[in-house]
Parts: C-alpha cells; sequence; structure tokens
C-alpha cells in the first residue's frame, strides 16, 4: 500500500461509514460504486483548539469509497510533528455533465449491442440517447434477460409482454442513482419505473380494469423494498406521453397475505378505483382492519 493511504472495512458502526455509500452517483467519481468526500483527520491524542486549529498532525483529505468491502483514505499532509496546521479554505469545484454517463460507457455499449442474449427492447433504449441501461448490470440476474408474457393491456386480445431492466435515472446533471424499470416489449407502452430499486419482478404485477376508461387498462404493481413487514400495493396508468403515473397506494402487511394482492384493489366507477386495508396483529393471520378506500385518479 502507498503512503499515506489508509483503508478500513465498512463493519465498524462507530464510524458509520456506510452512511456515505447510497446509490447515489459521485459527481466526481462519477459512478454508484466510488464516493468522494472532503474530509479532516488528526493524529492520536491530538487536540483541536476552540479556534478550530489542531496541535499534533493534522492532514486535509479526500475520502474515496469503493468496492464494497473497503473504504480508502487518501491523506495529503499539511502540518506534521507538531507543527501548527495552516486553516484550509473550502474549495469549490464545477463537474459539467459529461457526453456519456460514465466512462467507458459508450464502448461497453458498443460491445453489448452483438450479444444475442440481449433483447431487442433493450437494445433499443440502450440506443435511443437518453436512456442510461445499468450495462454492467445486464448479466448479474436472470430476469434482467427475459421477457416474460404479463397481460393485455389495450384489449386487442393480444398478451403483452415486459421484463426488468436495470436503470440509471438522472438526479442533476452529473448525478445518477440506480433503480430498476418494468419495459414492455410494445415500446407503444413506454417503461414503468419502479419505485423500488430492487426486489422487482414481472410476477408482481397484474392487469386491473380500464378505470379511467380511455382505452387501455391501468396496472397493479406488489412493491417490496426486500426486508421488512410491510410492503406496498401500487396502481399506475399511462399517459399519452407513455410515461406511467402512480394513481394512489397502500400498504401490503406480509404478515395477511389474503386475499391476494388482485384482489385488493377495484374499480368503482369511471377514474375512481378502492383499495382493501388489510391490518393485523403481530401474530400472522390475526385480521384486526379490513376497509374499502376511495381514491380518484390524477389528470394525465
Amino acid at each position: 500500500m502507498k503512503p499515506c493511504i489508509l483503508s478500513s472495512t465498512f463493519h465498524f458502526p462507530e464510524i458509520m461509514l456506510n452512511i456515505i455509500t447510497s446509490s447515489v452517483s459521485d459527481s466526481l467519481a462519477m459512478c454508484p460504486e466510488y464516493k468522494v468526500v472532503a474530509s479532516d483527520a488528526e493524529s492520536e491524542g491530538g487536540v483541536r483548539s476552540a479556534g478550530g486549529k489542531g496541535v499534533g498532525r493534522s492532514f486535509k483529505a479526500m475520502l474515496l469509497f469503493g468496492v464494497p468491502m473497503y473504504a480508502i483514505l487518501l491523506f495529503t499532509c499539511v502540518g506534521c510533528a507538531g507543527e501548527e496546521p495552516e486553516r484550509l479554505e473550502a474549495e469549490t469545484t464545477v463537474v459539467e455533465a459529461p457526453s456519456e454517463p460514465v466512462p467507458g460507457y459508450n464502448r461497453l455499449r458498443d460491445s453489448l449491442i452483438v450479444d444475442p442474449r440481449i433483447p431487442s427492447i433493450v437494445r433499443y433504449y440502450m440506443t435511443d440517447g437518453h436512456t442510461f441501461v445499468l450495462l454492467d448490470h445486464l448479466h448479474r440476474e436472470e430476469d434482467y434477460l427475459v421477457t416474460m408474457p404479463f397481460g393485455d393491456i389495450n384489449g386487442d386480445d393480444v398478451i403483452d409482454s415486459v421484463l426488468i431492466m436495470p436503470e440509471g435515472y438522472q438526479l442533476d446533471s452529473v448525478s445518477w442513482v440506480e433503480g430498476e424499470s418494468f419495459v414492455f416489449a410494445d415500446r407503444r407502452f413506454g417503461k414503468l419505473r419502479s419505485p423500488e430499486s430492487g426486489c422487482n419482478h414481472v410476477s408482481n404485477m397484474f392487469v386491473m380494469d380500464d378505470i379511467d376508461e380511455d382505452g387501455l387498462n391501468e396496472i397493479g404493481i406488489y412493491t417490496s423494498s426486500c426486508v421488512g413487514r410491510f410492503k406496498a400495493l401500487r396502481v399506475f396508468s399511462l399517459g399519452p406521453d407513455t410515461v406511467w403515473r402512480e394513481q394512489g397506494s397502500v400498504t401490503f402487511d406480509i404478515h395477511c397475505p389474503d386475499p391476494p394482492k388482485e384482489q385488493r384493489v377495484r374499480k368503482r366507477d369511471k377514474a375512481k378505483f378502492e383499495f382493501l386495508r388489510v391490518e393485523c396483529e403481530k401474530a400472522e393471520g390475526q385480521i384486526t382492519l379490513q376497509a374499502w378506500e376511495v381514491h380518484t385518479m390524477m389528470a394525465k
């Protein structure tokens, strides 16, 4: 290991390194796997005065997180062997948006375009000029490469198909967050961004009635954060701009799995639907509340 580099695992709760590692892409590292932050450190036994100056060895540091088991700290010494360190002024760096989402993206995309395992609809989004497909994730999950029959969305007696696609969503000019989308093989139906970044499956979706009577059936999705007792049941509708928008949600307590998700939402009238709210005691299956709640769809 080079001088002035210190490594540490993420598994020390007292220093809470994991707080910095989220799914948001870093504006300097340009990817979710690495994080760069300004930091400050003192040698053991160093004393910081009320004026903020330290006694002992002091460092200005760049903290770089990467490769999920390790954190690497890069230090530049500004005061050593008991010398009084200079005051460090904060620096502001303006980073322009890259011509590609992350360095090397276009090269990897071009190499995958010819991969016969990549579904044609994914190749379409890889080259549409504004979708950030997480290319390095495509072969991590089998569900990403499998188009599955789903249901009839527009009432033409043709079963529409869908798959799960890993996708990056832009937060600002330089920051991205990882997620997943339900992508329909028929491009007329676009893609539906999942509220959850993982644990998405085609089997979590189901076709509903045409609640707003626009010729397209609404979609229900059971979403899960992968952990915890309380999940969610959500309703989405497709707008004329080919964007799926959430129209309402209700908590789904997995301690009360019945009735199934398809029976917990129903059309009441044009542009109105109901969710069945079910609440349970801690003991599995002991229902304490079961009531229908009315929701009105938002204008598209």
